[in-house]
């Protein structure tokens, strides 16, 4: 999946490659737009095209190969367990 022109936030006409079938990381420092591309951009449109969610994605000029995406599986940061050892 590419994303094209990610124009929110932090992020200015920002071009990014995501590899499908692999686990990658998304790094930068604070304040970057790490999260603003993944969640308010990329998450978004995803949903949107599967779900018909109404939550509008952040601006972007195009996102190409979402066609190849059939589900969407959220992981966030809260806790799974209620134990000191339970790290998301």
């Amino acid at each position: 999946i590419e994303v094209i022109g990610a124009r929110e936030n932090n992020l200015q006409n920002v071009t990014a490659r995501f590899p499908l079938g692999k686990f990658i990381a998304v790094t930068g420092v604070s304040g970057s737009g790490k999260s603003t591309l993944i969640n308010s951009i990329l998450k978004k449109a995803i949903a949107q095209k599967l779900n018909r969610n109404s939550d509008k994605p952040g601006k972007f000029k195009t996102i190409t190969g979402i066609e190849h995406v059939d589900r969407l599986i959220d992981i966030d940061q809260s806790p799974i367990g209620r134990t000191p050892r339970s790290n998301p």
